[in-house]
């Protein structure tokens, strides 16, 4: 289930290292299905099973990866706020809960309380380790301490997972690490390895097709070049990323891309390509630090924010 470690990618935005899911995946429960029936079908689903049952909980989790991998954070904290303290809940789904509140109160600004539950995670997934070593769980807790602990110590976490798992055949759990090692690499300045790491997980993202995991492992591979120098790469990989965000859900992940897209064009010197991405491009998706990075470019296209 787990696949936003990715995310740091997202053009190394504002929310560091989106990280891990954990037990469940809504994109396995939905299928084929759209955005919108994807989250209705998942709500409806919710209404008709016993609240706290075990079918609930598993569809629960599934609403909750589905806030997250669309960085809906206000709406992911409001869902998880009346359970996050209960003490009935199994510890499995206790640890998504705290992983996921402490991932949407970093994105809300409350780093305090960020921390303790980030805290309450990695002590619970050290736990988990210990019992099952489980390798998705170990990429987790690795996550987890990349974003709020110790990039040592997630890099250490990270090889033991590697050693431990090496023989695995989970496209899903190479793929993950391969993120993961990049993130780590990149926060200590060694792009080249970032960039080895990001391509290996590329791959991966290749073999289970899904959207979410190709659009998120082309935009880490073409931001990664992109700081490398590699314009020309990076153009290519991001072309190809915006072709599997459609749905209006998509549309910060869509925004931010095709920025970095148009900083491409313009470090290419294909001035059509940028005056007619610009136009595509939503602004108000843009944060005001994206949107002030565009203005020296906007000057010498001759286009206002």
């Amino acid at each position: 289930m787990i696949r936003l470690l990715a995310i740091i990618s997202f053009c190394f935005m504002t929310i560091p290292a989106l990280a891990a899911e954990h037990y469940s995946d809504h994109d396995k429960f939905c299928g084929e299905l759209s955005d919108a029936h994807c989250l209705a079908n998942i709500n409806k689903a919710l209404m008709e099973a016993e609240p706290l049952g075990i079918e609930w909980l598993k569809l629960k989790s599934y609403q909750l990866d589905y806030f997250y991998d669309k960085q809906m954070f206000e709406q992911l904290a409001l869902e998880i706020e009346p359970l996050v303290e209960r003490k009935d809940l199994p510890v499995v789904f206790t640890s998504q809960l705290n992983f996921y509140f402490a991932k949407a109160l970093n994105a809300q600004g409350d780093k305090q309380r960020a921390m303790h539950y980030a805290n309450e995670t990695m002590q619970q997934l050290e736990g988990m380790y210990d019992a099952f070593g489980d390798p998705l769980r170990v990429i987790e807790l690795a996550n987890m301490q990349y974003v709020f602990g110790d990039k040592k110590r997630a890099y250490q976490i990270l090889l033991m997972a590697e050693n431990r798992f090496g023989k695995s055949k989970d496209a899903n759990f190479w793929y993950e690490l391969n993120e993961q090692f990049a993130n780590v690499f990149f926060a200590w300045d060694n792009i080249e390895k970032a960039i080895h790491h990001r391509t290996l997980a590329l791959p991966y993202a290749r073999e289970m097709g899904t959207p979410n995991k190709l659009s998120i492992a082309l935009g880490n591979l073409a931001r990664t070049l992109q700081l490398h120098g590699e314009h020309a790469l990076a153009r290519d990989y991001y072309l190809e990323a915006v072709e599997y965000l459609h749905s209006p859900s998509d549309g910060v992940i869509l925004a931010a891309y095709q920025m970095r897209l148009l900083q491409a064009y313009f470090e290419l010197q294909q001035y059509t390509q940028a005056k007619e991405l610009l136009e595509q491009i939503n602004m108000e998706k843009l944060s005001n630090p994206r949107k002030k990075e565009l203005e020296p470019i906007l000057s010498v296209l001759g286009s206002q924010i």
